[in-house]
């Protein structure tokens, strides 16, 4: 009975690390783009064909053949992307769904009509060896894409982590409006490209003790919507999307009311994603300085997580964030809100350092005498519309100012 569950526990803990490698695939579309790809075990099929076409044509084996499949699957999500994927975004879970399942049933009965519903084998050296411990039979080409697909979930973790896109990607995934202001574009290719090139590592390493037929994806994408569904990586709009660029193009940066941090990122990782833009990112390390020596706070705690901060401490980073873009304008909404006095006006003295720097700022603000003693001219918002503007003494001397306001 041990010896069952022994084996029964070795066996799926190889195949796990293949479910695994579908699974993030899976999850970097739904995380990121927000798109469920029913199809996505349909390409975990076309890569086992062309796995198994390399070996059986050019003796190419399975696992050699990962540096065929993945870049072909590659530019396959790229055209997804392009043609298909970014038609549907923003118009509702029904459109997506509909798309990726007619995609599936599509790829499917293609490969019935031009492969027939044949099993296909790629038998290779290893396939039917195997290693004996005790008595627990440990099959050696399962070990060997255990191995590889834990390897390569550890390049991707790495990329996430330590590549501007990978973070950004990240970023996206966590707060996709936030994101776009930072010149972040959620729906690039990259998120379905990758999750596509990902099941084509996944099926390169299952041929090899696997077969190919045109329902295989099946087998294997169950597995990696339970996965998708247990925990993701994480709808926007084309004109959320232009008017964050505009923004970023005229030198503009928004640090939105509520701080809207990347909460599961560290500080440093969330300044250098507010320098994401080709041309914040080329004097980054400069304007991180420059951030450090203003919220020398934010240079003592570059590896803590965004989220385990105090309030003030994440509105010195929401701004510091905001700054890493080097923006010509400054946009400020509500930065005293929820702090403690004592917080605010520390807030307010870094604010006016940064415009005695030689940025401008724009300031929306709840506490009106507060802000008067920071600005030049005010304006008075009511149902938004301008109801009265002019200097910052001439409001805080205009007697509805003060009653309506100030309550004096």
């Amino acid at each position: 009975m041990l010896t069952t569950v022994a084996q029964a526990v070795v066996n799926g803990l190889l195949i796990g690390g293949i479910y695994a490698l579908v699974s993030i695939g899976v999850t970097l579309i739904f995380g990121v783009v927000k798109v469920v790809n029913f199809a996505h075990g349909e390409f975990v099929m076309i890569g086992m064909y062309i796995s198994f076409f390399l070996a059986t044509h050019f003796g190419i084996d399975p696992l050699a053949s990962l540096v065929i499949s993945m870049p072909v699957l590659f530019a396959v999500g790229v055209l997804l992307q392009h043609f298909l994927i970014r038609r549907v975004l923003g118009l509702g879970d029904m459109p997506q769904i509909f798309l990726t399942f007619a995609l599936s049933l599509l790829l499917m009965n293609v490969a019935l009509m031009v492969l027939t519903a044949d099993y296909r084998t790629g038998q290779t050296p290893y396939s039917d060896m195997a290693i004996h411990i005790g008595a627990v039979y440990v099959s050696v080409a399962k070990l060997i894409a255990f191995a590889v697909a834990m390897v390569l979930s550890g390049a991707l973790w790495l990329f996430l982590h330590t590549t501007d896109i990978g973070k950004a990607m990240c970023a996206a995934a966590q707060n996709q409006e936030v994101a776009m202001l930072m010149g972040i574009n959620p729906d690039r290719v990259f998120c379905v490209a990758v999750g596509v090139a990902l099941a084509g590592a996944a099926d390169s390493l299952i041929m090899s003790f696997y077969p190919a037929y045109p329902m295989v994806g099946q087998v294997f994408v169950l597995m990696a919507f339970v996965a998708v569904v247990l925990g993701t990586l994480g709808n926007i709009t084309g004109a959320l999307w232009l008017g964050a660029l505009v923004l970023i193009v005229l030198g503009i940066a928004h640090v939105p009311e509520g701080r809207r941090l990347f909460p599961e990122m560290t500080v440093k990782e969330n300044l250098e994603i507010g320098a994401y833009i080709p041309s914040a990112q080329a004097e980054r390390s400069r304007t991180l300085e420059i951030v450090f020596n203003i919220f020398p706070v934010l240079a003592d705690r570059q590896k803590q997580l965004a989220g385990t901060m105090s309030g003030g401490e994440r509105q010195m980073l929401a701004v510091g964030r905001g700054l890493m873009l080097k923006p010509r304008l400054l946009m400020l909404d509500e930065p005293s809100l929820g702090l403690a006095p004592v917080v605010a006006d520390i807030t307010f003295q870094k604010i006016q350092e940064i415009h005695t720097m030689g940025t401008a700022v724009l300031l929306v603000e709840q506490n009106v005498s507060r802000a008067l003693s920071l600005v030049q001219r005010a304006y008075v918002l009511e149902s938004g519309k301008v109801i009265m503007h002019g200097t910052s003494a001439e409001l805080e001397n205009n007697k509805q100012v003060q009653a309506a306001y100030l309550g004096i």
